[in-house]
């Protein structure tokens, strides 16, 4: 879509001058996505003067942009069936969801797809109905986010809709470091704790690491 905005003055040489700011649409949407949940409250805030800046056109096409990467990788990922987005008008938040789909591998997200059939068959979401939805903008912070191995973060995006017997299934942290879901405490075992030769130890992933 094209932008309405007036073109830049030109220089008195006759050649056109640049811009100070590229359009929004320019910026790679991975790139974008990357400040978007960036743990540099600054790379964020200039992204969000980028968005609240540009050409309302320009906003509405990245939009469109987003929308369509989110598709494509809740395809790829095999989550059409069990995971949605809302994301609204919100390009930010779009951006967030693109994040955290092309972290990694997406064999995370593989096994939480198959953890969330499990979840609807055995009715512990609150909504029986497919897929769960998520709103964009309660992504958390991106400083939670990096705080926990992959697994658990993405977890973390939906366990607050599951509940069993009553017990909410969110994924809690107590002040000791350890982790809770339901009436289960576990905390994270790093490489360095387990003895060498062990299977777990050889095929040990930081993003879906040990617990005990």
């Amino acid at each position: 879509m094209a932008s309405s905005a007036h073109p830049p003055p030109a220089n008195p040489n006759g050649h056109t001058a640049p811009t100070t700011v590229p359009p929004l649409r320019s910026i790679a949407i991975s790139k974008a996505a990357e400040m978007a949940m960036s743990i540099d409250a600054n790379r964020r805030a200039a992204l969000r003067s980028h968005i609240s800046n540009s050409h309302p056109d320009d906003v509405e096409t990245m939009l469109y942009k987003v929308r369509r990467r989110v598709d494509e990788h809740i395809s790829r990922l095999g989550l059409a069936d069990v995971l949605a987005f809302d994301i609204g008008g919100d390009v930010e938040a779009g951006l967030k969801v693109v994040y955290v789909l092309e972290r990694e591998s997406g064999e995370e997200w593989r096994a939480m797809g198959r953890f969330l059939r499990l979840a609807f068959i055995y009715r512990v979401t609150t909504n029986t109905t497919r897929p769960l939805r998520l709103s964009a903008d309660a992504l958390p912070t991106a400083t939670a986010f990096h705080q926990l191995p992959l697994t658990m973060a993405i977890y973390r995006l939906f366990g607050h809709q599951l509940t069993y017997g009553g017990t909410t299934l969110a994924l809690q942290q107590s002040d000791d470091g350890r982790y809770q879901i339901g009436d289960e405490s576990f905390r994270v075992v790093p490489l360095g704790e387990l003895p060498g030769g062990l299977r777990y130890a050889e095929d040990y992933q930081r993003t879906d690491p040990v617990i005990r």
